[in-house]
């Protein structure tokens, strides 16, 4: 799959490259490594994706350059990267199916394989694909890239606390430092800068917090109101369903926001028992087994109601 990927990206040109809505650090570093990789290579290349770059992130190497898809015009060959699925492109769908020629790269284990051509294997980060990729095109990584990959790896890994960092995970790390990723300014913009907006919003979604009676469950919602009330934007909830996670007896967390449209974001994180890659999965949703999304279509009472019993149930089979 990574030679298939390498001829792909080896044979075409002038590329649109898809980073998936509710954008993180591993879509976002990823998608701007493998841009300047293909820019390097003398083609041509944009980024798309349907939301903001959120603040944490702007630090990356071209975070400025990223486009909305309403800001491109189609092309015939599109990149979906970190995307387990079709519809995580969200708004880019379209330029997506209307590709003539298309590839996915991507680390999570219920992707479909919806692309003609899919580079899908499991990893601790779409960027160590990326980087593998970059190797496999014999491009020189330069510090800019390398930033941009160590800070895919640093997001999708916790820091390197997660369960699925690997010793490849580090090896690749500690080649990237060594291309320059600065380690300090990383775990800085990432781990050690927060506005107050975002402490006060994730106050509100701690202090609504249900918990099962056996207090292994744990969910919580953030409605327009609340993002209103403190002054925040969507991407300042990155982070509260892991601090519901980390609560002593919670086995798997679940954090709904209510988006401007009325629809409702759902991030799920397991910690040792459960499969949260199957509740979204019933929501059209997918992920990894530990840590999964997906959005619904309802009320966010009703939404919440039902992640909570799915939630419940998960744990109740496992």
């Amino acid at each position: 799959m990574l030679k298939d990927a390498a001829a792909f990206l080896k044979e075409h040109d002038d590329y649109l490259l898809i980073a998936h809505l509710s954008p993180d650090g591993d879509t976002l570093g990823s998608s701007l490594a493998l841009h300047a990789g293909l820019l390097a290579l003398g083609k041509k290349a944009q980024v798309i994706c349907q939301d903001p770059v959120p603040e944490q992130y702007r630090f990356f190497p071209g975070s400025e350059n990223i486009l909305p898809p309403e800001a491109v015009e189609p092309r015939e060959n599109v990149v979906c990267i970190d995307c387990a699925d079709a519809a995580r492109t969200g708004r880019a769908e379209p330029l997506f199916q209307g590709a003539k020629h298309t590839l996915c790269i991507d680390h999570h284990g219920t992707n479909p394989l919806y692309a003609q051509v899919n580079y899908v294997e499991r990893r601790a980060a779409a960027g160590e694909l990326v980087y593998l990729v970059l190797r496999e095109l014999n491009v020189p990584i330069s510090a800019d890239m390398a930033a941009c990959l160590y800070g895919a790896l640093v997001s999708d890994t916790g820091n390197f606390a997660y369960s699925n960092t690997t010793k490849e995970t580090f090896a690749i790390a500690g080649e990237l430092v060594g291309l320059g990723a600065d380690v300090a300014k990383t775990n800085q913009r990432l781990y050690r800068t927060v506005p107050l907006c975002r402490l006060k919003l994730h106050a509100r979604g701690v202090e609504k917090v249900r918990l099962s009676p056996d207090g292994q469950v744990a969910v919580t919602s953030l409605s327009s109101e609340d993002f209103l009330a403190v002054g925040a934007e969507r991407p300042h909830s990155e982070g509260l369903v892991e601090t519901l996670r980390d609560i002593e007896t919670v086995e798997i967390s679940a954090l709904l926001k209510e988006m401007e449209n009325g629809e409702v974001r759902v991030s799920l994180r397991a910690k040792n028992r459960g499969n949260v890659a199957a509740i979204a999965g019933a929501y059209d949703g997918g992920g990894h087994r530990m840590a999964a999304g997906c959005t619904l279509h309802m009320p966010l009472a009703e939404a919440e109601e039902a992640i909570y019993r799915a939630a419940v149930k998960a744990l109740r089979e496992n």
